[in-house]
């Protein structure tokens, strides 16, 4: 049985590793899930959760945000767990500028109210563990990668349980950045 705490709401928007991490970290999810009994889910760093209401107004804030970002980095810190089931285990993210001005600018466009609390986070496992068993989970886990490029924002439908949530849309970061100006060729 799906408790309440086990369901998310709304739409949320994602930044995804791809590629060999996307593999890598996709095997850690599946392989922690699996002796914990939680479900798999995509990588992911949330940056806005659960967003109510009309799904194609938040689909075109999300392209205009995304065509006026540029490409950045995420950087993978240290494991860490909480007494929640969304953040039983996960990989802090460095609170770089990119990443919190993103959080920021997103949370602006969907015309949500400021998030101070925001914590960037890549979460391993889903699940109610007890307090005890959460440190021999993290010793389970491999050595993960630094970081990931992000090129993207991803919306998922975020409602119901993990096994139902889907991806709507896709949209690349297009704007380049003073430095990546400065370091392409002439024409």
């Amino acid at each position: 049985m799906v408790g309440q705490r086990m369901r998310a709401k709304g739409v949320s928007l994602w930044l995804m590793p791809r590629g060999p991490v996307h593999e890598d970290l996709t095997r850690v999810i599946r392989d922690v899930s699996a002796r914990s009994r939680g479900p798999v889910f995509e990588p992911h760093v949330t940056l806005v959760p659960g967003v109510e209401g009309d799904v194609e107004r938040i689909l075109l804030a999300t392209a205009r945000l995304a065509a006026r970002t540029a490409p950045f980095e995420v950087r993978l810190e240290s494991l860490g767990w909480r007494d929640e089931y969304f953040r039983c285990l996960f990989v802090e993210v460095r609170q770089d500028p990119e990443l919190m001005v993103l959080a920021r600018s997103a949370r602006e466009m969907l015309g949500l109210p400021p998030e101070p609390s925001y914590f960037p986070h890549l979460s391993l496992l889903y699940a109610d563990l007890d307090a005890s068993s959460k440190p021999e989970t993290a010793r389970l886990v491999p050595p993960r990668p630094a970081g990931f490029p992000v090129r993207a924002i991803h919306v998922y439908e975020t409602r119901g349980p993990v096994s139902s949530w889907e991806r709507l849309a896709s949209f690349g970061l297009r704007h380049r950045s003073a430095r990546q100006a400065a370091a392409a060729p002439g024409v």
